[in-house]
């Protein structure tokens, strides 16, 4: 295999996504990639980097599936409906990008995206502000009551009522913040 930053990143993600971020060292990660420990500071300069490296990666993921759509409230379902996809595929990357100060950049072009859709449907900035925190927190409380039905559970095997019980909740938080703007 041909060391790149992009294939460090991607051993990461494996070891995060199959131990948890607990068990991602710069040791063990040399060890899976079948390299030298000082080979790898040439693509990440630490831990703490490579940690950064793993959000921004994973959350690339959101922008790069969302074609715009017709009205600002289908576009900001499609917005948010792209964060849990990707925080499905990866649940612990995910994780780790949320707790990452600063966030990745691939997650405040999210936010920003949300932002601007907001601003377009007429809401002003703190409001705007306000309803993306809102709904941010919407998607990882639902992504943490997933990972919690069943300990162990694979990401692409949740329950059933998971997607309509987010759908439901997206429906009530659209018709409140729809309900906002008259």
């Amino acid at each position: 295999m041909q060391l790149s930053r992009k294939t460090v990143i991607a051993a990461a993600v494996e070891i995060i996504e199959a131990d948890g971020v607990e068990a991602v060292s710069m040791p063990r990660l040399a060890t899976e990639l079948g390299c030298g420990l000082i080979s790898l500071y040439n693509y990440v300069p630490s831990r703490n980097a490579l940690l950064d490296a793993v959000g921004a990666e994973v959350m690339s993921g959101i922008a790069g599936t969302l074609a715009p759509q017709p009205n600002w409230q289908d576009d900001l379902r499609a917005q948010i409906r792209a964060c849990r996809q990707v925080a499905r595929a990866h649940p612990r990357c995910a994780m780790v990008a949320v707790s990452r100060r600063p966030a990745p950049a691939s997650m405040a072009r999210a936010a920003e995206r949300a932002l601007a859709t907001l601003r377009k449907a007429g809401f002003g900035e703190p409001d705007a502000v306000r309803i993306a925190r809102a709904l941010a927190a919407y998607v990882l409380g639902s992504l943490l009551r997933e990972a919690g039905a069943r300990p162990g559970q694979a990401a692409d095997d949740h329950p059933a009522d998971a997607d309509r019980d987010f759908e439901y909740g997206l429906d009530l938080i659209m018709q409140a913040v729809t309900a906002r703007l008259k």
